[in-house]
This record gives C-alpha cells, structure tokens and sequence, in this order.
C-alpha cells in the first residue's frame, strides 16, 4: 500500500472505532485487541478493493510457468473431474469441503478429525497441486499449437 492508502486506512479505522465504541465490551476483549481487529479487517477491505480495481498486465515469461487465461478456458469438466479425482484423497477431501461446501478450516478439522493448521496446510497443497496440473496442461496445450 502506498503511504496515502495507509493514512487513509487508519482513518477510516479511528473513525469505526470511534463509531462502535459503544459495542466495545471489555469483558469479550481488551481494547487494544477489538481496536487491531477493526484496523486489519479495514486493511483486509481496502486491499479486497484495490485488487478488483487494479489491473494486471499479462507477461507470458516461458522461463517461468504462469497459468494464462486461454488454458483455463480449454479445460473441459471432464478434465478438471478426472484431476480432482488424480488428486491424493487428503488434499480432495479438504478441498471439496471448503471451496465446494463452504465449510470453515475450524469446521474441517472437527469433521476430519484434525488440527485447522493441517487442514489449511492440505487446502494449500491442493491448491498447489492442481496449480501445477494447470501448468502442465499448458506447456501440452502450447507445445501442440506452437511448436508442432
């Protein structure tokens, strides 16, 4: 963040605390605890806009693989059901519960019967996982249109 946007996001955050003091309860929370939490989820809400508003540039490095748009749009249901189902079962089972059943890391972890870190750890290995199938599923989907 620039430094206007930091000065702009502690404003605004003295301004909600200042606001919502009246819903401060001390026996919740201290205060510098409830006044942090408001400042990062402010910081969290400024960084969500500035995403959407930003805009990236597309840089095809061959050097280092990046997932462009044009795979994403190849990739048939079939091939994204045959990955999911190529993926090792830890990974599946974390991931299907949070991105497709919107289930928290706190709420995994009591179903599967783990710690929420391993459940975020496996949800990011999926991620990875998956990622690089993507990637691989380019280098095929460029090596046979550009190099044949």
């Amino acid at each position: 963040m620039k430094s206007e946007e930091v000065k702009d996001v502690l404003q605004i955050s003295f301004v909600s605390i200042f606001r919502n003091l009246a819903q401060f309860d001390m026996e919740k929370s201290g205060f510098k605890t409830w006044a942090t939490k408001i400042v990062i989820n402010n910081c969290l809400k400024n960084n969500q806009g500035h995403q959407k508003r930003s805009m990236e540039v597309l840089n095809i490095d061959f050097h280092s693989p990046q997932i462009t748009p044009a795979i994403i749009d190849e990739i048939a249901y079939e091939d994204l059901l045959k990955w999911l189902k190529e993926m090792p079962s830890n990974y599946f089972e974390v991931f299907n519960l949070f991105v497709i059943d919107n289930f928290s890391h706190d709420e995994i972890a009591e179903l599967l019967k783990i710690e929420s870190a391993l459940s975020r750890k496996r949800l990011s290995r999926a991620r990875l996982w998956l990622k690089k199938r993507l990637i691989n599923e380019q280098d095929s989907f460029f090596n046979q249109f550009f190099l044949n």
